[in-house]
């Protein structure tokens, strides 16, 4: 069975679609309503939902202010690790959407 048989199946939602990926069968990706990119989703800690980048990527704790999202939902501060400072010894984590979406604005909460 290919993808768009499954998404014609299982009646396509707006801005999600269903994708087979190699060795996982068929799996739900979520596609971001403002730029088009493909994005996952993480659970934090504290029980919400976090659009994030699909890399993972290397992270120095402390070294910075930008945030990451870890696996188990833990929000990191740090800075993204420099090519010549990655090691597997680093944690990795998930770039939150909303940082690299060039539409971000469109859906931030007005106070």
């Amino acid at each position: 069975v290919d993808a768009a048989t499954v998404n014609r199946a299982l009646g396509r939602k707006r801005g999600r679609e269903i994708r087979p990926v190699a060795g996982k069968g068929v799996q739900k990706v979520s596609v971001c309503k403002g730029c088009g990119a493909p994005i996952d989703w993480i659970r934090t800690t504290e029980g919400r939902n976090m659009p994030v980048d699909p890399e993972p990527v290397f992270i120095i704790e402390g070294g910075g202010t930008d945030r990451f999202v870890t696996d188990e939902g833990a929000v990191v501060l740090g800075r993204v690790a420099r090519p010549d400072e990655e090691s597997p010894a680093l944690p990795v984590g998930f770039v939150p959407h909303w940082k690299t979406c060039p539409n971000a604005a469109d859906f931030r909460r007005r106070r």
